[in-house]
C-alpha cells in the first residue's frame, strides 16, 4: 500500500488508503513545472511527485492525498454527461476520463493560461474522453443542458452550487466534500 506519511500526519482511514493506492496505480501524471503569468505548477518531491497548481502565488489544488480523496466522486459516483467548474490540474478530468460510465465532461474556466498550458498536459493521458473546455466565468454562465452530474469546484469563495440545481440531477461540491473529509480527521 503507498505510503503517505512523507507527506503529512493525516490519518487516513484504512477504505480511504485503499482507495489512494488503487487509483494512483491507474493515473499518470501528466504535470511539469511551468511558470507563465500569474500561473505556475510546482513541483514537490516524496515518495510519489506531488504538483501543486498556484495562481497568483496562492495553491489552488494539488494531487495530494487530500485534492484525491476530494473528487472521489467523481471517479466512483458520476455517469453520464458531466460538468466540472473549474480546471485546475485538470485531476477532475483524469478521474472522468478513468470512469467508464461516464460519456462526456464539460469543464468551465476563467483562467486563459489553464486552457492553453494545463489542459494539453491533462489530454496527453486522457485516453476516452477529451473535455469540452468552455473558457467562461463559472459564476455567470448558464448552462443550455441538464447535466447528468456535476462537480463545483471553482473559487469556493464565489461559488454558488445552488445555483447550478436546475441544470444537474446530481450535484457535488467540492467544498462540501471538503468539509465532510475533514470531519473525519478532527
Amino acid at each position: 500500500m503507498m505510503e503517505f506519511s512523507v507527506l503529512d500526519k493525516t490519518p487516513y482511514k484504512e477504505d480511504q488508503m485503499q482507495y489512494l493506492d488503487d487509483l494512483l496505480g491507474k493515473i499518470v501524471f501528466p504535470w511539469h513545472t511551468f511558470s507563465q503569468e500569474n500561473v505556475e505548477i510546482v513541483q514537490h518531491d516524496g515518495n510519489w511527485k506531488i504538483s501543486s497548481l498556484l495562481i497568483d502565488g496562492n495553491c489552488y489544488m494539488t494531487n495530494s492525498a487530500p485534492d484525491l480523496l476530494d473528487h472521489r466522486k467523481i471517479f466512483e459516483e458520476a455517469e453520464g454527461d458531466i460538468l466540472l467548474t473549474g480546471y485546475g490540474l485538470g485531476l477532475g478530468v483524469i478521474l472522468a476520463d478513468l470512469n467508464q460510465k461516464v460519456n462526456t465532461i464539460t469543464v468551465v474556466e476563467n483562467n486563459k493560461t489553464i486552457i492553453d498550458v494545463i489542459c494539453p498536459m491533462v489530454d496527453s493521458v486522457c485516453s476516452r474522453i477529451k473535455a469540452n473546455v468552455l473558457y467562461l466565468d463559472a459564476n455567470t454562465w448558464i448552462p443550455e443542458k441538464v447535466y447528468d452530474f456535476a462537480f463545483i469546484d471553482h473559487d469556493y469563495q464565489r461559488a454558488d452550487s445552488e445555483r447550478y440545481m436546475p441544470f444537474c440531477k446530481k450535484l457535488v461540491s467540492w467544498w462540501d466534500e471538503r468539509q465532510e473529509l475533514e470531519k473525519l480527521w478532527r
